[in-house]
Order: structure tokens, then C-alpha cells, then sequence
């Protein structure tokens, strides 16, 4: 079975109409972020297409990910998400929150 990753899509503003079409032809619907899925939706849309919003969030199998490699023709940068979200107030809990997460170096 295979497992999904959260991915960041990067496009220019002249683009990014275009790669939301891309990704939903192939089957990756961008993710709506909170509230009920049609108002999500929305303002989701109007994020990508009246705000400065270059990124279009979608998850997807390794898969999936070369057939978006190979197909998608619009996307300048892809970011891959290697962990979940930390909070931090100050850069002490900053710090420490990284440190807990396996890639961290302590040279730094």
C-alpha cells in the first residue's frame, strides 16, 4: 500500500490557473485547508486566482508524483513536506521542537 505525501506546487501568477486545471485532470484535487468543503472551496479558488498565491497544495503516491514529473508542464518548484507543522513562540521552542525531528543536525 502506498502512502501519501503533501506536496507544494510553485507556478508563476500567469500560470497558476493552469496547473490547478493540470492537477485536476490528473486526479489530484488541490487540499481545502478548514471550514465546510464547499466554503473551503471557494476560497480556495479565490485565493489562487485574485490573491498573489503561487502555491498549489496537493497530496499524491510516489506514483502519482512521477506521472506529475512527467505530464505537468506549468510547475517551477515542487516542495515535499518531510514532517508535521511545528509551533514555536520564541527560537529557544524552535530549537528544541527541530531537534525532536530525525533529519535535524546539531552542527548548526
Amino acid at each position: 500500500m502506498s502512502s501519501f505525501f503533501k506536496f507544494l506546487a510553485q507556478t508563476s501568477p500567469d500560470l497558476k490557473k493552469y496547473l490547478l486545471k493540470e492537477l485536476t485532470l490528473l486526479g489530484l484535487n488541490p487540499i481545502a485547508k478548514s471550514g465546510s468543503h464547499f466554503l473551503s472551496r471557494f476560497k480556495f479558488i479565490f485565493q489562487i486566482f485574485f490573491l498573489e498565491i503561487n502555491e498549489i497544495e496537493f497530496r499524491a503516491t510516489e506514483e502519482k508524483l512521477f506521472d506529475v514529473m512527467y505530464r505537468i508542464r506549468t510547475i517551477e518548484g515542487l516542495k515535499l513536506q518531510i514532517g508535521s507543522e511545528i509551533v514555536a513562540r520564541g527560537e529557544k521552542e524552535l530549537e528544541k521542537n527541530l531537534k525532536k525531528m530525525p533529519w535535524f543536525l546539531t552542527s548548526f
